[in-house]
Order: structure tokens, then C-alpha cells, then sequence
């Protein structure tokens, strides 16, 4: 019952804009009535297939060339370079780097939603291998959590609901 309910609130949603966009307002009209637009198809020309071609989404991804920077030992991928050389244009400096703790409390927030737990902020801080970022980027994105924290940022795009009373 619910989703025929749905099926006819989304086909009147969708007449309703149709119309809407297919009236304008009649701007000769000493009324201001509206009258309906009528396209044309014939007086439209033939298409630009050469100019859609030039179009961005078409052009043949090239590598740029990893700029020059002052100081090259912050860089720790090509990446960094080009936000190092745009800091470095504006007159600027990059953070210190952050410590552990605050490095986990971000990860985690940002991926998640949730504070990190005491035993994974406790586990991070004792891990001194290279790729131990690595580890808790990994655990986040595969956690149940992450799913849920973005699902309820598109559910909230989509503007997702259980009822329409």
C-alpha cells in the first residue's frame, strides 16, 4: 500500500514540474497570463559532434609535470607537491604534522561519524610500523560505521523517508 502511495505522489510531483516548466510567464501580455511553450525541433540545428569532442570528458588525460618545490623532503607523494607549490605561491607554510592521537580523532570522525575507541587510539599510538595509518584507514573503511555514516548523508540528499504523513 505504501508504495503505490509513493508511485502516485512522485507521478504528481512530476506532472506538476513538467507543467511548471513547460509555462512561462507571457512577458507581451498586458495580463500576465501564461501561455504554453512550444519547441520547435526543426529550427534547431543540425548537432556539433566536432565541438562536443573538445569537451573536457573527452580529451585524453595527460600527466602534469610534479612541480618544483623549496622544500622536497615534506612531500611524500607527487600529490603533496602541487599543494606545496600552491602554498608556497601564496607566501604560506604547511602545518606541523599532527600527533598520533589527533591524527586517529580525525581519521575516525571524519570517516565514521564516532570518536575512536580508547583500545584502537591506544593501539595506533603503540604501532610504530610505516603503514600503521595505513592499518587504521583500512579497519575504518571496512568498518559497519563508515556504511552508515555515509549512507545517512545520501539518504539525507535524496531526502529518504520512512512516512509522508
Amino acid at each position: 500500500m505504501g508504495s503505490r502511495r509513493f508511485l502516485i505522489i512522485c507521478t504528481a510531483a512530476l506532472l506538476a514540474w513538467s507543467v511548471s516548466r513547460a509555462i512561462r510567464a507571457d512577458a507581451d501580455s498586458d495580463a500576465g497570463g501564461a501561455k504554453l511553450l512550444h519547441l520547435d525541433a526543426s529550427k534547431a540545428g543540425p548537432y556539433d559532434y566536432a565541438a562536443a569532442r573538445k569537451q573536457w570528458a573527452f580529451e585524453k588525460p595527460v600527466e602534469p609535470a610534479i612541480p618544483a618545490v623549496r622544500d622536497p623532503n615534506w612531500c611524500k607523494s607527487p600529490i603533496d607537491h602541487f599543494v606545496l607549490a600552491k602554498l608556497e605561491s601564496r607566501g604560506l607554510k604547511p602545518a606541523p604534522p599532527a600527533d598520533k592521537i589527533t591524527l586517529i580523532r580525525r581519521a575516525t570522525y571524519d570517516l565514521t561519524g564516532l570518536p575512536p575507541l580508547p583500545e584502537d587510539v591506544d593501539r595506533f599510538v603503540h604501532d610504530d610500523s610505516p603503514d600503521a595509518f595505513a592499518k587504521v584507514i583500512d579497519r575504518l573503511l571496512a568498518s559497519p560505521a563508515y556504511g552508515q555514516n555515509w549512507a545517512r548523508h545520501w539518504l539525507d540528499v535524496v531526502r529518504y523517508t520512512d512516512a509522508f504523513d
